[in-house]
């Protein structure tokens, strides 16, 4: 029994650790990724949201007016009657973001001789709106990002540090020209290609322009391919169950994920139970890098987070093992905690009756009067004292006044007497 007790302790020792060290791995991976974190950076109020991602068929006919116009009152809509409200008028209860990916061709012009240096250089590009930013805050080497909602002034764009490479053999070339597709367009800012995402990011370089720019570029068709949405989630599932009623594409051609869910312990191990699935995709969706990279990021979660799970299972058996062990010998347990505690109320009972009875308490000394109290008093008994020996000196001086009268009339009274005697 005492031999099982210390394995016991030994393994379970051992498994706290390991789900601690394997906890700290899966909370680094969750936040490897900035897409993945745009609850952190929008709710600042406290208020609990989700991130949902739709993907969504190029054939299901979904564009920015829909995203813009449409979904965006069926969402207020949606809100107000969940009694969700913002603060103030101005202030936005969600944000949301959607692109679509395709191919450009580059060209660079001399702005001296306005002849083409470079050309025929093909590049991937996204043509992003809404609050794509906020979701995908990229790592600027110089420059500012552009506004994806303006689409007058839409002729800025973000190139990567490859394509600036290739183009100018520097970083800083914010403000230069560069020829897409034949449209002049001006270099916003460079952006540097994230390591997290540079297995699925590609190797020629990419684009980022806004939504309705690339729609132009591409004969005014280009179907949204990924929307992404910030929003309210007071109850688990609420903010997957709006989109869903509100999106307007048929299931068959969209995939919904939450990613704010994605890591957490019942997600992945749902994704455990279901791992041989997920090589067979029925859907005509298309996934952009970001989400790639996150899938695979998942995958690697999920396999990890059946090191965190075996020792919780170890821990949930040695529980187990204790609670039938102590239901066997429940009487031994019963009469040694009862034998101990007598034993304890002897000890207690024994000490307090061989405790020596405590010496009387010595009668309280009068307290001194206070300084100021105790002049008080002196002066008091001395004025006391000066008014008794005045009222003595008067009594005194007044008897000896007195004395003298009586004796001055008794000399009178002599004094008749013998003149009578000679009369």
């Amino acid at each position: 029994m005492k031999k099982f007790q210390i394995t016991a302790g030994i393994l379970a020792v051992i498994s706290i650790v390991l789900i601690g060290v394997f906890s700290l791995i899966l909370n680094s991976l969750a936040g490897k990724l900035d897409s993945q974190r745009v609850c952190e950076r929008w709710a600042s109020d406290g208020t609990r949201y989700a991130q949902i991602s739709a993907f969504i068929s190029p054939y299901a006919g979904f564009d920015d007016s829909f995203a813009d116009r449409s979904l965006t009152s069926s969402l207020d809509n949606a809100l107000t009657t969940a009694s969700i409200t913002p603060a103030n008028e101005d202030a936005s209860l969600y944000t949301y973001a959607y692109s679509s990916e395709t191919n450009v061709s580059l060209s660079y012009q001399s702005p001296e001789t306005g002849q083409t240096v470079k050309s025929g250089v093909n590049a991937a590009t996204l043509g992003v709106g809404g609050d794509f930013f906020i979701f995908h805050p990229l790592k600027l080497l110089s420059g500012q990002y552009f506004d994806a909602t303006d689409t007058i002034l839409n002729d800025l764009i973000i190139i990567d540090e490859n394509i600036a490479w290739q183009f100018f053999g520097s970083y800083d070339v914010a403000g230069y020209e560069l020829m897409v597709n034949g449209r002049r367009c001006f270099i916003s800012g460079v952006c540097e290609v994230d390591e997290n995402y540079s297995k699925f990011y590609g190797d020629g370089g990419r684009i980022f322009m806004s939504y309705s720019l690339l729609k132009e570029l591409n004969g005014d068709e280009l179907p949204i391919t990924c929307y992404e949405l910030c929003i309210p989630n007071p109850v688990s599932g609420f903010a997957l169950d709006i989109l869903n009623k509100n999106l307007g594409v048929d299931e068959s051609e969209v995939e919904l994920v939450e990613n704010s869910d994605r890591f957490t312990n019942s997600a992945l191990l749902e994704r455990l139970t279901t791992f041989s699935e997920r090589s067979v995709r029925q859907k005509l969706v298309s996934y952009p890098y970001w989400e790639n990279t996150a899938v695979m990021l998942t995958d690697s979660a999920a396999l990890l987070f059946i090191f965190k799970l075996v020792p919780a299972i170890v821990l949930v058996l040695l529980l187990a093992a204790e609670i039938v062990i102590a239901y066997v010998n429940r009487a031994k347990i019963f009469r040694f905690v009862a034998d101990h505690g007598r034993d304890i109320f002897r000890e207690y009972k024994y000490k307090r009756d061989s405790r020596p009875p405590k010496a009387p308490k010595p009668p309280k000394s009068p307290k001194p009067p206070k300084p100021d109290k105790q002049k008080r008093v002196m002066k008091k008994k001395t004025n006391d004292s000066t008014a008794a020996d005045s009222t003595s000196t008067s009594i005194s001086d007044s008897a000896d006044t007195d004395s003298i009268s009586s004796g001055g009339a008794a000399l009178d009274k002599d004094k008749q007497h013998d003149t009578t005697s000679l009369v």
